[in-house]
């Protein structure tokens, strides 16, 4: 079944009450209480020694193989270099989720676009809707993450091209960020955000100059700052950024927060991101990446009015993803 789900922020509307559920696509069941290495087509391999995993007891623990060990995310981003240019933390935020589930770590792997090329794979292009790790298995990606939110045919709630491959052309005036890549002059950044309100920002300009943008709701403003949603609706959540080197942020929450709550977190100076934006929420949420012998396999669960729970440990199926693979 489909599922049509839209959300609010700032001066926006209430969330809609959704439609109908995206089919759960049963795989290697993980979590993000489980930052799993070796999960490949049901099979099991030991972890490599620079294995990370959450301080949540993992409820498959029949995934894990012998000897390995559960290590506590600390308020300090725990920082591992996979790759060059790809660089994977994990920190506990400082805010308690409102409804007490989770254990409030944040993943973020951040990709360097000299390093890196960014794809946008959609439904309607490629052949249906798949789990993060097919999409990543099937285009050979080292990382897949969720594009936006989406309609019950598919296509995105917000502008959504990439060279040929057009799946909505229109701007929805709610959803004031904008991923861009691809771009048509070298002396363009490689990867650029952009936001509706800020200083310059022009549409037409930016589709003049970049072949590839994704739209979705800001969790941070032009400064940086946290954006104040009118939704107070708690998710588990996915959300793509960048930071004030250049690299491409993907950042996943399985513990739910409010987006005020969650948007403050990533403002922390800390993390050092000028850019935000919202990709999906609840059981959809979804990240997942492959680096060398390091595998993560992080989904979402608890989403107010629909998945109260933190029960899911399975990848829903996606329309429309953005992944990244070495150049």
């Amino acid at each position: 079944m489909n599922r049509n789900k839209t959300v609010s922020a700032g001066v926006l509307d209430p969330m809609l009450a959704k439609a109908m559920r995206w089919a759960i696509r049963v795989g290697c069941v993980a979590g993000l209480s489980s930052l799993l290495w070796g999960c490949r087509r049901g099979q099991e391999s030991r972890p490599s020694p620079a294995a990370i995993a959450s301080s949540e007891p993992a409820r498959d623990a029949s995934s894990i193989a012998d000897g390995s060990r559960l290590q506590p995310c600390a308020t300090a981003p725990l920082t591992l270099e996979l790759a060059p240019g790809l660089v994977l933390q994990r920190f506990r935020a400082q805010v308690a989720s409102p409804v007490n589930v989770g254990d409030g770590c944040i993943t973020i792997a951040r990709a360097d676009p000299s390093h890196y090329r960014f794809v946008l794979l959609t439904a309607l292009a490629n052949k249906g809707t798949q789990r993060a790790d097919e999409w990543r298995e099937r285009f050979h990606l080292t990382g897949v993450m969720n594009a936006s939110m989406f309609q019950e045919n598919s296509r995105s709630v917000g502008l959504m091209v990439s060279g040929k491959n057009v799946n909505n052309l229109a701007d929805a005036t709610k959803y004031g960020a904008f991923m861009a890549w691809d771009p048509v002059s070298k002396s363009s950044d490689p990867v650029a955000f952009f936001g509706r309100t800020c200083q310059g920002f022009n549409l037409a300009s930016v589709r003049r100059r970049y072949g590839s943008i994704v739209q979705n709701y800001r969790l941070l403003d032009c400064d940086g700052s946290a954006i104040v949603w009118k939704d107070e609706k708690v998710y588990s959540a996915t959300a793509i950024g960048q930071d004030r080197s250049g690299r491409v942020a993907f950042i996943h929450s399985r513990t739910p927060f409010t987006m005020t709550q969650f948007a403050a977190i990533l403002a922390t100076p800390a993390l050092d991101l000028r850019a935000a934006m919202f990709v999906e929420g609840g059981p959809e949420a979804s990240l997942s990446l492959r680096s060398g012998e390091t595998e993560i396999r992080a989904t979402g669960s608890y989403e107010t009015g629909f998945t109260e729970n933190d029960d899911n440990q399975r990848f829903w199926s996606l329309p429309n993803v953005i992944g990244f693979a070495p150049k």
